[in-house]
């Protein structure tokens, strides 16, 4: 069986480094939200479950006032995010990208061609000789940046992967056509839209 779309690069320095900064922004801006929210949730549960006693405003303007903080908070991270948080994020994946490109190059003496195909019913990446198969419903999310498109795998929490395709694997009038087939098949995704994911802002 032919696949629809048959995508090859190189495991290049640049392409490494384009896939932490898609991984490590992304991880940025949605860690930021998870933690406030989750913190937020408990901090409140303590105190009324163990403090409610010394609580001597009314139970309605202390929920209030409890809601503007943590709206602050969300606020606050959010600022973080876009600022100091993208800074650092970006400044790892610079390192991480040449750190991980020259210990492999240097381990296996060569840059490794990708081979990307994807089928009616499955898409699979071809390194050498090790073939690994992926489902469209493991399919969660579907991220961009201007450089490369993530196809997240797995609906948990923690511990999803992150597959990164360079647009530069495809023409330019491709892609259109490339993303409208992967937005066809994934229908478990939890964003419905693709995420974008751009360099210059969170």
């Amino acid at each position: 069986m032919n696949p629809t779309f048959r995508l090859k690069y190189k495991e290049t320095e640049k392409q490494m480094t384009d896939t932490f900064k898609l991984f490590l922004l992304y991880k940025n801006y949605n860690s930021y939200k998870s933690y406030v929210a989750f913190l937020g949730v408990f901090i409140y549960i303590f105190i009324m479950y163990f403090m409610k006693p010394r609580i001597n405003l009314g139970l309605l303007y202390f929920t209030l006032q409890f809601l503007s903080f943590w709206l602050a908070a969300f606020v606050v991270g959010d600022i973080y995010a876009k600022t100091s948080g993208r800074k650092k994020a970006l400044k790892d994946a610079e390192m991480y990208g040449y750190d991980q490109y020259h210990r492999r190059l240097e381990n296996r003496g060569e840059e490794l061609e990708i081979e990307v195909e994807f089928f009616d019913d499955k898409f699979t990446f071809t390194v050498k000789e090790n073939v690994t198969d992926y489902n469209y419903n493991d399919v969660s999310r579907i991220l961009e940046t201007k450089d490369v498109y993530g196809i997240m795998i797995g609906h948990k929490l923690t511990n999803n992967q992150i597959l990164a395709i360079p647009k530069s694997s495809m023409k330019k009038e491709k892609r259109e056509k490339f993303i409208d087939f992967l937005m066809e098949k994934t229908t478990n995704r939890k964003k419905k839209n693709i995420i974008n994911v751009p360099y210059d802002r969170v």
